[in-house]
């Protein structure tokens, strides 16, 4: 349930990125990874300087398998903002979950957060194109919640 909270802030943050490495990581407020399958929803914002974009999203996470590495299906869509970011994204991806840290292996930057069991939020800049990097804000809660 715990790492299920990421999954909405996922969304919104790979829906505004092209290219650069980094992983995603959260930090659970328990020291195991028993809940982090499982739906999310989550919406935020992207911005740089006089752009601003909002976005709604929703993914799902794997079971984890013995060494904690996991799947993770995202979808984003725009609910506002300037027509130069996109209106809809979706994405999958790998990442694993150890000792309560889950980390996302992405080219898309860096974000950071923190969840509990239903909700959660993540902060960071992500690189859309060289050069430009967006400041975004999530956060995110379990679906049905």
């Amino acid at each position: 349930m715990k790492g299920k909270s990421f999954i909405g802030l996922m969304v919104i943050a790979l829906s505004l990125t092209n290219a650069a490495y980094a992983d995603f990581t959260f930090y659970s407020s328990t020291s195991d990874c028993k809940n982090v399958s499982g739906d999310w929803k989550g919406s935020g914002t992207a911005s740089h300087w006089l752009i601003e974009c909002a976005y709604q999203g929703s993914g799902t996470i794997s079971g984890l398998d013995r060494e904690g590495g996991f799947k993770l299906d995202v979808e984003a869509h725009k609910l506002s903002g300037s027509s130069l970011c996109p209106q809809h994204t979706k994405h999958s991806l790998t990442g694993a979950c150890v000792n309560g840290v889950v980390i996302v292996k992405t080219e898309y930057g860096n974000l950071s957060g923190y969840f509990s069991t239903d909700s959660g939020n993540s902060n960071g800049t992500l690189t859309v194109a060289p050069g430009i990097d967006v400041d975004v804000a999530i956060q995110f809660q379990r679906h049905g919640k």
